[in-house]
């Protein structure tokens, strides 16, 4: 199971050599192995290093009690997973539709929605352009250069490159 945001917040509070806190142990997982692993510690060559961590729901909690809390919640995992298997089958069975009828349409729906955004993020983005031009920086890099020193990022929040501004005034 990948949690980019977990690695990187495990390895910032090894390099500050710090505590890593969540706010309960369930949250950090429901996977006894995972649990399990996660207070084995980080493997270095042949050794584990171990993150200092402690759950603020159980703050004075130790290493054998931080594992039986995972079992617990390791068992109230698969138990959710049970009880939201017997109630999609309830209401299967009473003749329930389950998901969208005519999934086409949610599909085509969901992709006009994403299509407008994007038509309005351009919009936005070439009136910033045009008002760069007219400063005199004509050259694709300049403006993507300029956009990046007001602070106006990409749709998905990164720096602009001289590609990404062709495409808008394509």
């Amino acid at each position: 199971m990948m949690r980019p945001e977990l690695i990187r917040a495990r390895a910032a509070a090894n390099k500050h050599k710090a505590t890593l806190i969540v706010a309960r142990l369930d949250r950090l997982s429901r996977d006894l192995a995972y649990i399990a692993t996660f207070l084995r510690g980080e493997r270095r060559g042949r050794r584990y290093v171990e993150t200092p961590f402690t759950a603020v729901d159980m703050p004075h909690a130790d290493r054998p009690m931080l594992q039986i809390m995972g079992w617990f919640a390791d068992v109230e995992r698969q138990k959710i997973s049970e009880r939201t298997r017997a109630a999609l089958a309830a209401l299967k069975a009473r003749g329930v539709t389950l998901g969208s009828p005519q999934p086409e349409i949610g599909s085509r729906a969901g992709v006009a929605a994403r299509q407008a955004r994007a038509e309005a993020f351009k919009l936005k983005v070439r009136r910033s352009i045009e008002d760069i031009r007219a400063r005199g920086i004509t050259t694709l890099s300049g403006i993507a250069a300029e956009l990046n020193a007001r602070g106006i990022g990409t749709p998905n929040g990164s720096a602009w490159t001289a590609t990404q501004v062709s495409r808008v005034l394509a």
